[in-house]
């Protein structure tokens, strides 16, 4: 996917055919079963703050009885979501209201924005590629890059920057910069902002250092349209930050107490490399290749995909709000989602490169060793398969059972309306939330948040301790905690006894990351510490 040299784009039929194919093949992985997991937790947090705003046009964090207060309502001010940028929760606002428990309709909108995004790269390709080599094998790369269809499949914001990001590239390459092309690039890095604001500042970030290094001397703005985007720019960001400004919730106050030293960001740096090796966002071995074939080739498109990702990374390491590093081992990866157009370009180019540019044999060979995994020294197989294309078509086919939706139903056929549930692991409470309404999923906050302006009437079953649950819902380990808790509970009357133990393992292992994810269900799993348990108050 490079800028269009002027040409007039390809007119072969075939070509047009191997188009088409991309784009039914896209929509088959975009759509097929697309609402048959639930919601996992950041998902259902998009939801219900949607549900919010298509019942108040804010982003409250007040839904029916229940509270969407994540990390003890780190995010909020005045009871409404402050730090997260909103689109999202607009966009999704009007599907969720359609059907409030369907996680098909909340993730409707993204996976479109999904397919919008890949209309963009089919037309981008048919009026940039040159040869029916590169139709090919560009089509092939980007069917191949299962991480770009498992975010597109969220409910949360990983679609629309994608979608915007792309749209920012194609408009910025694109020539000649005349009026119509400016406001449109204005457009969209609005909707980049108001998407993902980390996002935004990473991808502009990389963007100014591209055109001070090459973009002013191919393609230049002028004087007077520079000035007007970073005036644009600034007026926007003031709007939209006088509202939604992570700096003036508790997040903001958290990160700077809790923040990473330079030498934990370098490590981050680090660590985010070798997770978008792992993630598959990148192909490693053609990643590190293109440096040396850039400067062989004298290919100054595939330099400047090289460096527009390694700059992505370290503003995002430099700003990212990720902390305690030594708490997963692994980078917060979706906040450079960003870099998935440029990996495809660079995986597809250097393969061309490679080939001589119109072998087409030889670059389905160098093709097929990459993407079938077997030259990936950092992949994990936890159920992928021979390779991770193959997997995820597997299991979109057949899903398996998923905790939250085994869990939800249980609640919604046997606890009584407006039973007190409380949940463990915290951040599980909001699937079951949204798509088991019928509880009040209590405990969320800590007892002196009581005396916070916010907070200060809500009912007590929210706060932890004030009032007993009816329902205690565990997921996996925490469930040791929870029974020594009832048996300390016990010595002071209050009883609790687990009424029934699903046995589905009890981690929802099918986020888009793939160092978290098996696109097959865990069979093999203790019974005692790895299902769901759900425990009910005795009289």
């Amino acid at each position: 996917m490079r800028c269009p040299p002027g040409g007039t784009g390809l007119n072969r039929p075939w070509a047009c055919w191997t188009l088409a194919a991309l784009l039914s093949c896209g929509t088959f992985l975009l759509f097929t079963n697309l609402g048959s997991y639930a919601l996992w937790d950041d998902e259902a947090g998009t939801a219900l703050h949607a549900t919010a705003v298509s019942k108040t046009g804010d982003t409250g964090a007040v839904v029916g009885e229940n509270l969407v207060a994540f990390r003890s309502g780190v995010a909020l001010q005045n009871l409404k979501d402050r730090t997260v940028s909103p689109l999202q929760y607009y966009l999704a606002a009007p599907f969720v209201a359609l059907s409030e428990r369907s996680s098909f309709f909340a993730r409707l909108p993204f996976a479109l924005s999904g397919f919008l995004a890949l209309l963009l790269a089919v037309s981008w390709m048919w009026k940039s590629c040159q040869n029916g080599s590169e139709v090919v094998i560009y089509s092939a790369v980007t069917l191949s890059c299962i991480p770009l269809f498992l975010y597109f499949r969220q409910c949360r914001y990983y679609s629309l920057v994608l979608l915007f990001v792309l749209l920012t590239l194609f408009l910025y390459l694109k020539k000649p910069k005349t009026g119509k092309l400016f406001l449109c690039l204005n457009l969209s890095l609005w909707g980049l902002m108001a998407s993902h604001y980390l996002g935004y500042f990473s991808v502009v970030g990389a963007l100014g250092i591209d055109y001070l290094l090459w973009g002013r001397k191919d393609n230049p703005f002028s004087r007077q349209q520079l000035v007007c985007l970073g005036l644009l720019q600034i007026v926007f960001a003031a709007l939209i930050m006088s509202i939604w400004n992570p700096l003036g919730t508790n997040w903001g106050a958290q990160l700077q107490d809790h923040g990473l030293s330079p030498t934990q960001r370098v490590v981050l740096f680090i660590w985010q490399l070798r997770d978008c090796f792992r993630s598959e966002f990148l192909v490693c071995i053609l990643f590190l290749a293109s440096p040396l074939i850039a400067a062989k080739k004298r290919d100054v498109l595939l330099a400047r995909a090289f460096v527009a990702v390694i700059l992505i990374l370290l503003f995002t390491a430099a700003a990212s709000p990720q902390t305690f590093l030594g708490s997963t081992g692994t980078a917060d990866i979706r906040y450079v989602i960003s870099i998935l157009p440029l990996g495809i370009f660079i995986s597809g180019r250097v393969i061309l490169d490679l080939a001589g540019g119109r072998k087409l044999w030889l670059a389905l060979g160098v093709f097929g060793f990459c993407f079938l995994n077997l030259l990936n020294p950092f992949r994990l197989d936890r159920g992928q398969g021979p390779s991770t294309f193959t997997g995820f078509f597997r299991e979109i086919l057949g899903p398996p059972n998923d905790p939250y939706r085994v869990a939800s139903n249980w609640i919604s056929l046997h606890a009584p309306n407006r039973s007190s549930i409380w949940v463990l692991p915290d951040y599980a409470c909001y699937p079951l939330m949204f798509h088991a309404p019928n509880g009040i999923y209590a405990w969320q906050l800590r007892p002196e948040q009581k005396q916070e302006e916010q907070f200060k009437n809500l009912p007590d079953i929210h706060f932890q301790g004030l009032v007993p649950p009816d329902f205690i819902v565990v997921f996996g380990p925490s469930v040791e905690q929870v029974r020594q808790l009832i048996g300390q509970w016990s010595m002071q009357g209050l009883r609790y006894q687990e009424v029934t133990r699903l046995m589905t393992f009890w981690k929802d292992l099918y986020r888009p990351e793939l160092f978290w994810r098996t696109f097959k269900p865990i069979e093999n799993f203790d019974p005692n510490t790895e299902a769901i348990y759900i425990f009910k108050r005795q009289p």
